[in-house]
């Protein structure tokens, strides 16, 4: 293997721990890769075999090309998520739902299945946090939990 793939799976594969906050131990424990070795592949002293690549591109659930190509010739550097309607800022309490748009946002937020939507503010009981027409990304994250993102 060329320098140059072992330098691109170095940056992607660091690229994808640090996004989805993952150290070293826990993806070798995870993966069940010796510490050393995965060391070897971020230092780019080694590369790893395709079953380990699959392993790897599984886990982070993403292709086996995107760890060997590098990112900027790979794709967009953003998704298109639906704005679904308006969340009212004071009454009526419940969202209005209906596909009222689209917003652009990084790839890289969507790593570790996460998944977003969007609504449009409607009033201003949120005013000065939030203004009317102002559209609130919310993430929901394999927990069931969900947080607000501006």
């Amino acid at each position: 293997m060329d320098k140059d793939t072992r330098a691109v799976f170095s940056a992607n594969l660091q690229r994808l721990m640090e996004n989805m906050a993952i150290d070293r131990y826990k993806l070798s424990d995870d993966l069940d890769i010796k510490y050393s070795t995965l060391g070897n592949w971020i230092q780019e002293k080694a590369f790893p075999r395709i079953d380990a690549l699959e392993d790897i591109a599984t886990y982070f659930n993403v292709e086996v090309i995107d760890l060997l190509t590098d990112s900027e010739d790979r794709q967009p550097k953003a998704v298109r998520i639906n704005v679904y309607g308006a969340i009212p800022a004071g009454v009526p309490l419940e969202a209005i739902e209906f596909i009222d748009g689209f917003e652009e946002i990084p790839r890289e937020w969507t790593l570790g299945n996460k998944e977003y939507i969007a609504l449009r503010v409607q009033g201003d009981s949120m005013f000065p946090e939030y203004l009317e027409e102002d559209v609130v990304l919310f993430s929901s994250v394999q927990t069931s939990t969900t947080e607000m993102i501006v």
